[in-house]
């Protein structure tokens, strides 16, 4: 179980991503806004590959845009964030 081979593992799957192993616990960072949405569709096919490295639990990071105090509510993943 490593970052840096689950980070290889969904590159060659096409997830433009930086990953950091936090014991069992897989935090995904998209390297961009495109990235993030790819992930959020595929969230069954990351956790896979992901489980397939060694990790149990998986953990989307997304960060505001640079400038902003917080994202825009039309950025939110679920309806009311």
């Amino acid at each position: 179980m490593s970052a840096e081979s689950l980070r290889r593992a969904l590159a060659e799957a096409g997830f433009a991503v930086e990953v950091e192993a936090r014991d069992r616990l897989a935090v995904i960072r998209p390297r961009d806004a495109g990235a993030a949405a790819a992930i959020g569709s595929a969230r069954e096919r990351v956790s896979a590959i992901a489980a397939r490295h060694g990790f149990t639990h998986t953990a989307l990071e997304i960060a505001a845009r640079a400038g902003l105090q917080s994202a825009p509510a039309a950025d939110a993943s679920l309806p009311g964030d």
